[in-house]
């Protein structure tokens, strides 16, 4: 092309591009045109998520993937703690473990699952009778083999919630890209009054900072607004007072007026000559939405019902009694997932167990893997049935399996060895499991394999795992401030990406 030419076509396609003022970007989310036929039928789409971070690492051979031949010949797996292995009448044992949990040899019997990719009989484990005391749950049940390489926590936890890895600048939590889709179709619908979140994130103490937990709640380049609410449920009491607003009393009013006056003229002084929005200035956003959550406490008041919050007791597998955070964090998802009104469509449940484990949270354990792992993961699964519908029960505090998909997420599993006999398994990211429960996945199905070394051999990635969740509410994964095809493992264009993680991860041919 000549200079002259290309001078003449820039310069129209540059004031096409300034004097379009109705050309504008779709909302965050929203499906293209030339891909509409990729979106899920209305009729398998959910309309919200659960999902429970089960924090530390969960083993996955006592729990989710049993097979049966694994380690029977060297003692690993299952069999390390085996008496027979470790001694009879060893406090760290299986029958150790089982024997606290009061559970007989009928209940703790691993029973087939599915095949997996290997075609071995997977089963469920003994620790998981929890799992199958609902039936229904086992049915509606899809395990997601999953691998990567990172094994500290600090890596390998935001990795899990949010497909990115440490550093990079798109690196948003789940709750985050659901947040702003629905923010951005109220906004294009006109309908922008809704004064609570759309998504939450349920926490405690136990939640180690130095572990990068905040990703919880990253936003990452997305626009402040779509910062989930954190609530840590065992300080409850303390957001109650903040709720209350006792520093400003009889003056909130006049004190909001004032907080509002400095942000509508901070806003002016960052628009160019007087007009459009905001240039360059995230952190604005952010200031501009802690000061509209601050107006709109009442709001957040009335949703968090006193009796939610008020502490649960627990007493199971030899735990002696102690608040139970998961049980009180999942009624009160089931709550924000269910209520009339400004219901919530993402709600993080962060497991960190009936009782802590050696290394923190519920599933890290670098010693006492048994009695930790069998407690804990049992009491999630008894708290998780009381707020979901049995077949044929239409509750309307609970949560349907047909309208919410269940994600169990961790960041890691745990090696088929002991731990230099601390009576523990170390960090293991080679071969460990996810699960999906209800919506639009078939039940009783697998993607992937573990091979008898522990790895996995077919597996899908921590990003596809998110991006199969924002599929399956009707969510176009790929933005700047989302996922791009490079996050996959091996599709070359987005169309085919939605294609195979929507057949990989939630196990539906579009």
């Amino acid at each position: 092309m000549k200079r002259r030419s290309f001078l003449g076509a820039s310069a129209a396609l540059s004031a096409a591009l300034l004097c379009s003022g109705r050309a504008r970007a779709a909302p965050f989310g929203t499906f293209p045109s030339t891909a509409r036929s990729l979106l899920l039928p209305e009729a398998q789409r959910v309309e919200s998520v659960l999902e429970i971070y089960l924090y530390g690492g969960l083993s996955p051979w006592e729990t989710l993937y049993f097979v049966e031949s694994y380690g029977k010949d060297s003692g690993t797996f299952w069999y390390q703690f085996d008496e027979d292995v470790i001694g009879a009448g060893n406090v760290l044992s299986n029958e150790s473990a089982l024997g606290a949990c009061v559970v007989d040899a009928a209940a703790a019997a691993p029973a087939f699952f599915a095949n997996d990719a290997l075609g071995n009989e997977v089963l469920t484990g003994p620790f998981a009778f929890g799992l199958r005391e609902r039936a229904d749950f086992v049915d509606r049940l899809r395990l997601v083999v999953q691998r990567h390489e990172l094994l500290p926590h600090e890596a390998a936890v935001p990795f899990a919630l949010t497909g990115k890895r440490v550093g990079q600048p798109a690196m948003a939590g789940l709750g985050a890209q659901i947040q702003r889709f629905f923010v951005d179709q109220d906004r294009e619908a006109g309908t922008d009054s809704r004064r609570t979140p759309y998504s939450y994130v349920l926490a405690s103490a136990a939640a180690i900072p130095s572990d990068n937990t905040a990703a919880f709640t990253a936003t990452g380049t997305h626009p402040g607004f779509a910062r989930p609410l954190r609530i840590n449920v065992d300080a409850a009491a303390r957001l109650e007072q903040l709720l209350a607003r006792e520093g400003v009393k009889d003056q909130r009013a006049a004190h909001d007026d004032l907080v509002e006056l400095y942000v509508q003229r901070y806003r002016q002084r960052l628009r160019y000559d007087g007009g459009g929005e905001p240039l360059r200035s995230p952190r604005f956003a952010q200031l501009a939405q802690a000061s509209k959550a601050l107006r709109d406490v009442d709001a957040i008041q009335e949703l968090l019902d006193p009796a939610l919050l008020a502490p649960i007791n627990g007493d199971l597998c030899a735990s002696g009694v102690t608040v139970n955070i998961p049980e009180q964090s999942l009624k009160l998802a089931a709550h924000l997932l269910t209520r009339t009104g400004e219901r919530a469509r993402y709600v993080c449940v962060v497991d960190s167990g009936l009782t802590v484990s050696s290394g923190g949270g519920g599933y890290d354990t670098h010693s006492d893997q048994t009695l930790t792992t069998s407690r804990n993961f049992t009491n999630l699964m008894r708290s998780l049935s009381q707020i979901v519908n049995r077949p044929g029960e239409s509750d309307p505090a609970k949560i349907s399996l047909d309208k919410t998909l269940v994600i169990l997420n961790t960041e890691f599993g745990r090696t088929p060895r002991a731990q230099d006999g601390a009576g523990g398994r170390n960090h293991h990211p080679d071969g460990y499991v996810t699960a999906l429960l209800g919506g639009p996945v078939p039940g009783r199905t697998i993607l992937g394999a573990i091979d008898p070394d522990a790895q996995a051999t077919t597996f899908a990635t921590p990003a596809e795992n998110r991006m199969a969740a924002l599929l399956a509410l009707g969510i176009w994964p790929y933005d700047n401030d989302a996922f791009v095809v490079a996050d996959h493992r091996e599709p070359t264009s987005e169309e085919e990406g939605v294609v195979v993680t929507t057949r990989n991860v939630l196990g539906v041919e579009i």
